[in-house]
C-alpha cells in the first residue's frame, strides 16, 4: 500500500519470475510505506518507516528478492 501518491501492487511468485499486477488484493503479507521506500525494501534495503501485517515469513522474504 502506498501512502505518498495513489498504488497498490500485488506481487506473486510465477515459477522463476514475478508477477507483479496494480490491483488491491489479499495476500498472506502486506508493505505499507513510500512508494520509493517499498521498492528499497524490494531491493534488501533495510527501511525504518515503513508498516507490515502478516505473514512474518512471507515479509521477509519478499525484503530479500532483489540482488
Amino acid at each position: 500500500h502506498c501512502t505518498d501518491c495513489e498504488g497498490e501492487w500485488m506481487l506473486s511468485p510465477s515459477g522463476t519470475d514475478l508477477k507483479i499486477v496494480r490491483e488491491h488484493g489479499k495476500g498472506d503479507a502486506a508493505v505499507r510505506g513510500e512508494a520509493k521506500q517499498i521498492l528499497l525494501y524490494l531491493w534488501g534495503r533495510k527501511i525504518e518507516n515503513l508498516d507490515f501485517f502478516g505473514d512474518e515469513e512471507v515479509i521477509k522474504a519478499w525484503g530479500e528478492i532483489g540482488p
